[in-house]
C-alpha cells in the first residue's frame, strides 16, 4: 500500500474555508505555504514549497502567542539544533531554521508522504508481533544514532513515528530533546514534559535522565506494537504515572498468546523500573531485536518493512505461513533432541497464530498420552486447554491484534496525536476478554453462547515441586437432539460483541452457534451509545443474521479562560469563556450512506479587545472531552 500524498486545500474540496484561513497564514521568506497538515498546542505544520531549491518541504511554525515566550522559543530552537546535527535514514532530516531573532519561529524539514505509526496501526493493522519488532528495531537504530550524538529524545511514542511512502520509518519531533553535557536550564525546570503513557519512571520521580530513558519509552511502544495495547493505562494521567512508577502492567503474553517468551523478556527488560536493569544502550536493544528477527526467519527489517508497506494484506498472510512453518519445524527438531518443553512452547505459538493447526494439536495430544515426564504431560495438556479457549474467544482474523489492529476501515486518520482515553477504554475491554478466558461463565447451558460446549481433559501444572493433579474429563453437555443455530452479528464499526457478558469478538463481525433460548446481546465501544438487547433464538438450521449500527456519543471542548474572552467555533460565536470552563458540545455528521464521520475537526478562536487572539485546531473523537486553558497576551 502506498498512501497518496495530500492534495492542496482546493483539491480537497475545502477551498472557501482554506482561503479564509490562508489570509491568516504567516509569510515565510523563500517558502510558499501550500497546505496546513497538522496542528498542536505548540506549533502548526504546513506542506510548503522551497522556491530556491524547488522541492517540497514541511514548515513547522511556532504559534504566535508562544513565539514571544523565551522558554518556548528556546525549546523550539533546541529541536532545530538537535535534529539538524543528526543524519540517519530513520530520523527526520531538518533543512533550515528561522534563527532566534526572526519574527516567525519556524523549522523546515523533509516532508513525509505517509501516516504516523498510530494512524497506520489504526487503519491497516500490523498483524504478527514480529512486524512490530521490525518497527522497534528501526527505532532503536535511530535512537542509537541520536544517543551517539549526545541527544536524548525524551518523547518516543507512536505519534512521533512516521511511515515514508517507501515503507521506511522516520522518528520525528525532538521538541523536548535534551542535549547531554550541555548547560541548559530548560532541562532543569522540573516540568513533566512528554506523554504520560510512555514516560519513564525516573522523569516522573525527578531522578536523573539519560539515554536509558528513551529505551524505556521505546519498550512501551514495543509492548503496544506486540500486543495492541499500552502497558500502562488508567482513568487519569495521575493513575497512569502511578502505575509506571510501580511497574504495574500485565505480561504481554497474557494479552496476546502470539507473543513469544523471548520477546516478552526483551519487553520486560526494556521497561525495567530501574534504568540500570534495562539494556545498556539502544544499540544493545537493537541487536537483541535483530537477533530475534533472524531467529524467526525475518531478514533485514528495512527491506521487510518496505515489502509489508507495499501490500500489507498479502505480506501478513505470507509471513504468517512462513512463521508457522518455521515454528513447527523447530518443534520437530526439539522433539528429536529430547527437548520436549522447548517443542511444546513452539507448538503453543503455532496454535496461538493458527488455532486450527491440526498437526500441532495432534503432536500436543500425542505428548499428553506419551510416556514422557509428568511436567511435559502437564505442559501439553495446559497448552491444549489454553489455546482452545483462546481460539473460542478469538476465532476469526487472528492475523491481527485483538485491539487497534481491528479498526473501522472508514475511520479517518488522526493527525493530532494520541487519544489516551480511548486507549484506556480499549485496555479495559481487553481485560474483560482475558477475564472471560480465565473464568468461564457458570450460567445454565440454555443461557450460554455455545463457547463452552466441549472441553478437553487437562492436567494442572505442578506448583512448588508437587506432582501434577489430574482433573476429571468434562464431556460435552449438549442434550440429545439439541440443535444449535448459526448466528452472525454484524456491526458498522469495530466493537466488543458479547453474549451473556461473554466476549465473542472485538471486531465488526462475530459468529457463534446458539441453542434455542434467550440471550443478552451487548455491543459496546468507547465513545459510542451501547447496544443492549435480548436475543431470541428459535430452533432452525438457517443462519440468523443481525445487523447493528453504533451511534457516536457527542464530544465536547471545554475552554477555560479567566479573561472572559469570546469563543467562536468554526467562525460562529458561541459564547464567553469562563474560569470554570465553557463547554461546547460537538456532534458527528451522518454521511449519505448512513455511517458517521469521525473524527471531526473544529477551529476555535478566542478573542478579546486589547488582546492577541488565539486560534486552535482540534480533532475530536466520539465521547472525547478536550479541555483547553487559554491565557490571552495583551496586544503590543
Amino acid at each position: 500500500m502506498r498512501p497518496s500524498s495530500r492534495g492542496s486545500p482546493e483539491e480537497s474540496g475545502h477551498d472557501s474555508g482554506s482561503r479564509k484561513r490562508r489570509r491568516n497564514w504567516p509569510t515565510i521568506p523563500r517558502y510558499r505555504l501550500i497546505e496546513e497538515v497538522g496542528s498542536g498546542g505548540m506549533s502548526v505544520v504546513f506542506r510548503a514549497f522551497d522556491q530556491n531549491l524547488g522541492r517540497e518541504v514541511a514548515v513547522k511554525i511556532l504559534h504566535r502567542h508562544l513565539a514571544g515566550k523565551e522558554e518556548e522559543r528556546g525549546r523550539f530552537r533546541r529541536e532545530a539544533e538537535a535534529v539538524a546535527s543528526l543524519r540517519h535514514s530513520n530520523i527526520l532530516e531538518v533543512y533550515d531554521y528561522s534563527g532566534y531573532d526572526a519574527e516567525e519561529a519556524y523549522i523546515v524539514s523533509e516532508f513525509i508522504h505517509g501516516p504516523t505509526l498510530r494512524e497506520f496501526a489504526q487503519t491497516v493493522g500490523l498483524g504478527l508481533p514480529e512486524i512490530g519488532v521490525m518497527v522497534a528495531e528501526r527505532l532503536a537504530c535511530a535512537l542509537s544514532h541520536a544517543h551517539a550524538g549526545g541527544i536524548i529524545h525524551r518523547d518516543v511514542k507512536p505519534e512521533n513515528v512516521m511511515f515514508q511512502d517507501d515503507g521506511s520509518i522516520k522518528l520525528t519531533d525532538f521538541g523536548i530533546a535534551r542535549m547531554v553535557d550541555r548547560d541548559d536550564r530548560m532541562t532543569q525546570t522540573g516540568a513533566l514534559l512528554g506523554s504520560p503513557a510512555h514516560m519513564p519512571p525516573e522523569i516522573i520521580a525527578g531522578e536523573p535522565v539519560d539515554h536509558r530513558s528513551d529505551i524505556f519509552s521505546l519498550g512501551t511502544v514495543l509492548y503496544w506494537l506486540a500486543c495492541g495495547t499500552l502497558p500502562f493505562t488508567g482513568d487519569s494521567p495521575a493513575q497512569v504515572l502511578k502505575r509506571i512508577v510501580e511497574s504495574d502492567y500485565r505480561d504481554p503474553r497474557e494479552i496476546d498468546p502470539r507473543v513469544s517468551d523471548s520477546l516478552a523478556e526483551t519487553i520486560h527488560k526494556s521497561m525495567s523500573r530501574k534504568s540500570e536493569d534495562r539494556h545498556a544502550s539502544a544499540e544493545d536493544l537493537r541487536d537483541d531485536l535483530a537477533s530475534y528477527l533472524d531467529n524467526h526467519g525475518f531478514g533485514g527489517s528495512q527491506e521487510e518493512l518496505a515489502r509489508f508497506f507495499e501490500d500489507p494484506t498479502s505480506y501478513k498472510q505470507e509471513q504468517k505461513e512462513r512463521l508457522l512453518e518455521l515454528l513447527f519445524a523447530k518443534s520437530r527438531e526439539a522433539l528429536l533432541d529430547g527437548e520436549t518443553a522447548v517443542a511444546i512452547r513452539a507448538l503453543d505459538r503455532v496454535l496461538a497464530i493458527k488455532p486450527g493447526h491440526e498437526e500441532a494439536f495432534k503432536v500436543l495430544d500425542d505428548l499428553r498420552h506419551r510416556g514422557v515426564s509428568p511436567l511435559a504431560k502437564a505442559l501439553a495438556a495446559v497448552s491444549i486447554m489454553a489455546l482452545v479457549a483462546f481460539a473460542w474467544l478469538v476465532p476469526w482474523k487472528l492475523d491481527e491484534h485483538p485491539s487497534e489492529s481491528h479498526p473501522d476501515p472508514e475511520r479517518q486518520q488522526d493527525v493530532t496525536g494520541h487519544d489516551e482515553v480511548a486507549e484506556e477504554g480499549d485496555a479495559a475491554a481487553r481485560d474483560d476478554t482475558q477475564e472471560g478466558l480465565r473464568a468461564p461463565s457458570t450460567e445454565p447451558r440454555e443461557k450460554r453462547s455455545g463457547l463452552e460446549a466441549t472441553k478437553t481433559a487437562a492436567t494442572v501444572a505442578p506448583r512448588d515441586g508437587q506432582a501434577p493433579e489430574e482433573t476429571p474429563t468434562v464431556e460435552p453437555t449438549v442434550p440429545e437432539g439439541d440443535a444449535r443455530r448459526p448466528v452472525r452479528i454484524l456491526v458498522d464499526t469495530w466493537a466488543d460483541i458479547a453474549i451473556d457478558g461473554e466476549t465473542l469478538q472485538r471486531d465488526r463481525e462475530a459468529r457463534t452457534d446458539l441453542s434455542a433460548g434467550s440471550y443478552e446481546l451487548s455491543i459496546t465501544r468507547e465513545g459510542f451509545v451501547p447496544v443492549n438487547e435480548t436475543l431470541e433464538v428459535t430452533p432452525g438450521e438457517d443462519k440468523l443474521e443481525l445487523r447493528h449500527r453504533l451511534v457516536p456519543q457527542p464530544a465536547a471542548v471545554r475552554v477555560i479562560n479567566e479573561q472572559n474572552a469570546a469563543v467562536s467555533v468554526n467562525d460562529k460565536l458561541v459564547g464567553p469563556a469562563t474560569t470554570g470552563g465553557f463547554e461546547i458540545p460537538v456532534t458527528f455528521p451522518e454521511l449519505p450512506d448512513g455511517r458517521f464521520e469521525y473524527p471531526v475537526g473544529v477551529t476555535l478562536r478566542i478573542e478579546k479587545p486589547g488582546y492577541e487572539e488565539q486560534e486552535h485546531q482540534i480533532e475530536l473523537r466520539p465521547g472525547q472531552v478536550e479541555e483547553i486553558v487559554v491565557e490571552l497576551e495583551p496586544e503590543t
